[in-house]
């Protein structure tokens, strides 16, 4: 049996597990509703906002540790403020449409809640300060695509390597020169989004595209 050359790994494309990343939506749908609900009932009650936060299920180590143990959940569903629900939602539509459509909906609804739990109980570990966000939710999506890159380094290659390389270098850059940003949520995430399909063990459907006929 011959290896395969670098013109096979062209010719190579994903086969789709999912037609539309049907889920991917849901949750931006249920993440966008959430900061609006608590948007407005913060106006009809004249309650801050912050306070809905704590409220409603931002990550407080004290908290957790007297037993609320959702809040370790809740908090990838929370969001400071509206630039900080743009930012998470469009990297949840770019990454959460891609692993969506790989790995299927089974499969990318498990990443992305491992990834987003495992991230805050990175976070509640290391990092005293409360936080709420789908970051490490979000980076779990990054370590789906570096698994990728892993099983099948040609395919990848070929879809994402730049993109992806660039995109995690500039997060982990712009995490370490902020110090509001949760590094360790990110870093737990992106690590249980890993381990996660590796204990998955996704069948990628990957087959040689067909050359045109001339």
């Amino acid at each position: 049996m011959r290896e395969p050359s670098a013109l096979d790994f062209e010719r190579s494309v994903i086969i789709p597990r999912a037609r539309r990343p049907v889920l991917t939506f849901i949750l931006l749908g249920l993440t966008a509703g959430i900061f609006a609900l608590l948007t407005l009932l913060s106006q009809i009650q004249d309650i801050p906002y912050y306070s809905l936060l704590y409220i409603f299920g931002a990550k407080v180590n004290a908290l957790i540790q007297s037993g609320e143990v959702w809040r370790l959940i809740a908090p990838i569903f929370l969001h400071v403020d509206i630039r900080h629900l743009l930012f998470n939602g469009y990297a949840l539509y770019v990454l959460g449409s891609q692993v969506e459509i790989i790995y299927g909906r089974g499969r990318f609804a498990a990443i992305y809640f491992l990834a987003g739990i495992l991230g805050n109980l990175a976070s509640f570990a290391f990092n005293s300060r409360d936080s709420v966000g789908a970051s490490g939710a979000i980076f779990g999506l990054f370590g789906a695509l570096l698994f990728l890159g892993v099983e099948k380094p040609g395919v990848w290659k070929k879809y994402f390597r730049a993109n992806i390389l660039t995109a995690v270098g500039i997060n982990i850059i712009y995490g370490l020169f902020n110090p509001q940003i949760d590094n360790f949520a990110h870093g737990g995430g992106l690590v249980a989004g890993f381990l996660a399909c590796g204990m998955l063990r996704p069948a990628f459907q990957v087959e040689q595209a067909q050359q045109a006929q001339r």
